[in-house]
């Protein structure tokens, strides 16, 4: 009989705090809307699911990037930038409870905790990884009022996605300084998305690299031929 996991307050309270947390996200509620129809059940099972999932949110991050100072319509551009930032929150949210709670809910439950392929999963992080620069320069780019300078500077797609980069691989400010409280919170948070991102990332190669075997010991032939055994 398997032995079930001995259960720890802090692990527990966390866990129970990012399953509250996942109903704050749009991939929860669509895999839970997917899940009441036969046919995109099966969809919603499949490892291309959330492989396209990935990648058409890539595209929408790459598009808005470069279409937020052709776009006039306020309400449009607000609401791509919201989504951005929800989409932000889920795919922190995501990687985290793979990472650290997934695997301890389901020895609670004495269920096998599988994923699809480790390689497959750094990719996907990788994916993501992108996908955060390209919100955070629509960011700002929308929000460059709130930087120093950042009318002059930060004056296209370009410019802001250099930014961006700048801050999420050096997990502070670049050239630009932020001027107000809504300026420090944005380049504090991506500071910490950042941070948070390189974690996940190393933990996902870490998984990849094959555990080193031990050296086999020679054993010495002892005089006469014989190699130790009698």
């Amino acid at each position: 009989m398997k032995k079930k996991k001995k259960k720890f307050f802090i692990i527990t309270t966390w866990a129970l705090i990012f399953s509250v947390l996942k109903r704050l996200t749009v991939f929860y509620w669509l895999r839970l809307e997917m899940r009441q129809c036969p046919v995109t059940r099966r969809i919603e099972k499949h490892p291309t699911f959330v492989e396209v999932w990935v990648l058409v949110h890539l595209l929408l991050s790459a598009i808005v990037l470069i279409s937020i100072p052709w776009i006039t319509v306020s309400w449009l551009k607000c609401s791509l930038l919201v989504y951005g930032a929800l989409r932000v929150f889920e795919s922190v949210h995501y990687q985290l409870n793979v990472i650290l709670f997934d695997r301890y809910r389901a020895e609670l439950k004495s269920k096998r905790y599988d994923i699809w392929d480790y390689l497959r999963t750094a990719i996907l992080s990788l994916h993501t990884y992108v996908e955060f620069i390209l919100w955070y320069g629509a960011f700002y780019l929308f929000f460059k009022d709130s930087f120093k300078d950042g009318s002059a500077s930060l004056t296209n797609s370009f410019e802001a996605l250099r930014y961006s980069f700048h801050t999420m691989s050096t997990f502070g400010a670049a050239e630009l300084s932020p001027e107000n409280y809504f300026g420090k919170t944005l380049l504090f948070s991506q500071s910490v998305v950042g941070l948070i991102m390189v974690v996940v990332i190393l933990a996902r190669f870490l998984s990849l690299v094959p555990p080193p075997e031990l050296k086999k010991k020679k054993r010495r032939k002892r005089p006469g031929g014989t190699d130790g055994k009698e």
